[in-house]
This record gives C-alpha cells, structure tokens and sequence, in this order.
C-alpha cells in the first residue's frame, strides 16, 4: 500500500510540472532551439545592495594591567542604491581569544561574564547596542536611506568603557592579550 501511494505522489508531481520545464533535444550539430525567459512584474520588487565593513579594529590601553584607555577605528555601511531605506540588524555575537603564553589562563576575553569592559557598537554611544551578554534585538543598529542624488552611509564604531574603577586588573589587560569579535549584520529593506 505505501509503494502504491509513493507512486501516485511521483506521478502527480511529475505531471504537475508545465510542459516548458522539459527540454528539446538538439541531435543536430549547429541546430538551435527556442529558450523562453519567463518575467513578470512586481509593484513589491525590490533590491539591496549593501556594503559592509569587513572589520573595525579597537584597542585598549593598559600598564601593568591597570586599564588606561580605549580607542576604535570605525566602518563604513552604504547603501548603493538610488532610493530606498535599509535597516542593520546586529543578529550574533562570538568571541575567539588570543592569550600570551605567560598568561594563559588568565585572559578569558573582553566579552567575558566577569570582564569589567563594556563593549558597545553602534553608530553612537547612546543608541549602540551592547556585545556583552548580546541577545538579538528588534531594534536596527541603524537605517540608512538613500536618495536619487546619492548614495548614503553610516559610520559605526566601537564604543568601550571599563568599570573597574582604574584598580589593577591584571587579569583582563595583560599585554599581548587578543581578541577577535566576529558580529553577524543582517541586511533588511522592510
């Protein structure tokens, strides 16, 4: 019974399909043969055409472990088309460690449960969106419109602040100590 309906389920597919998925045969050298390029038109047709930084770098300052500043490079987001709004979604957020072997151990990385670094990304302080403990969030890191005239962008930068009250803190800002964070952005035009 089940190899009966398994049969009848493969017929009616096949013969769900319209007749112009099937190809003609060509047996001929140099015989040609019509292909039909099927499009339609959609008021709700749109494109996106995004460009995103690849990495922005950041870095903190520290002697003898005791935190002294921190400094970030930015990126870039355009949107490349003539018109139209895009949002950036900061969907995930990961952290690979790179430690001195003097300290190994020691280093558990800027996002860590424990780390008095607050790390922030965004395109200001105020509306950036936090990396530490991250849980995804309806809210966009930005929008971007672009009109008929130009392209548009947003900077977005790496916002840091360290609440360790400037104690020493050997366990978090040994020298030679790395970090990569890798973010997923997600691209929406609704």
């Amino acid at each position: 019974m089940k190899k009966l309906i398994s049969t009848l389920l493969v017929l009616a597919m096949v013969l769900a399909m319209p007749l112009s998925a099937f190809a003609a045969p060509i047996t001929t050298d140099g015989a040609s043969g019509n292909v039909a390029l099927n499009g339609n038109v959609s008021a709700t047709a749109s494109l996106v055409s995004v460009t995103l930084p690849t990495s922005i770098a950041f870095q903190v300052t520290a002697v003898s472990g005791v935190y002294g500043s921190f400094t970030s490079g930015t990126g870039t987001i355009t949107n490349n088309l003539n018109s139209g709004t895009v949002k950036i979604y900061l969907d995930t957020v990961s952290e690979s460690v790179t430690t001195d072997a003097a300290t190994v151990g020691t280093f558990n990385g800027f996002l860590a449960t424990a780390s008095p670094l607050t790390l922030k990304l965004g395109t200001s302080a105020a509306a950036a969106q936090t990396l530490n403990s991250f849980t995804a969030s309806a809210t966009p890191l930005c929008s971007i419109t672009a009109n008929s005239t130009n392209n548009a962008s947003e900077t977005i930068t790496v916002f840091g602040t360290d609440g360790s009250g400037g104690t020493a803190n050997n366990t978090y800002y040994a020298d030679t100590n790395a970090s990569t964070i890798t973010t997923v952005l997600r691209v929406s035009n609704t």
